[in-house]
């Protein structure tokens, strides 16, 4: 389920995507 929603987000923020894998936005989602 988590893996699911990381990559929603990546969808959503791909400019971003950078920031969610090497940063604490992974964890707290």
């Amino acid at each position: 389920q988590l893996q699911q929603r990381g990559h929603e987000i990546v969808v959503l923020a791909p400019d971003a995507s950078l920031y969610i894998r090497d940063g604490p936005f992974y964890t707290l989602k």
